[in-house]
């Protein structure tokens, strides 16, 4: 499930409803072990609660989450995460992203490569969380 995919059909449902719902469907795939359907669920999920998947104004911002939270949910133990985790991963990422795209416009040396390729290929040092996840 494409979390841009069907989106005439919810933009009726409140985007923390719809938060909730992606949420749900990525645990229960996570159980499953759908990897790239829980993946993409909560990436959905979190871009829900901060108001950015139905109407994201910046198209790189969105890959670069997607890619970025992605990367973050692979490299942990277990394919879960909580929200408040999810939430404070959301914040790291988007003073992250502001961050790079200011250095890139205030850098003196004009950036000739593909932004994207750059900007998918920056490394987080993403913080460790210590939280118990719900067993599956």
């Amino acid at each position: 499930m494409d979390g841009k995919r069907n989106m005439t059909a919810l933009s009726v449902v409140p985007e923390k409803q719809m938060a909730q719902s992606y949420l749900r469907l990525a645990r229960q795939y996570a159980r499953q072990r759908k990897a790239l359907e829980a993946l993409d669920c909560y990436v959905s999920c979190f871009m829900a609660r901060f108001g950015e998947l139905l109407s994201s104004p910046d198209d790189m911002w969105d890959t670069f989450f997607r890619h970025q939270f992605s990367r973050y949910l692979v490299s942990k133990p277990a394919l879960w995460c909580s929200l408040p985790e999810g939430d404070m991963v959301h914040d790291y990422l988007k003073d992250r992203y502001i961050e790079l795209r200011r250095s890139i416009a205030s850098s003196q040396i004009p950036f000739k490569g593909n932004i994207r390729l750059w900007l998918d290929d920056q490394r987080m040092d993403f913080p460790s969380f210590s939280f118990e996840f719900e067993s599956f």
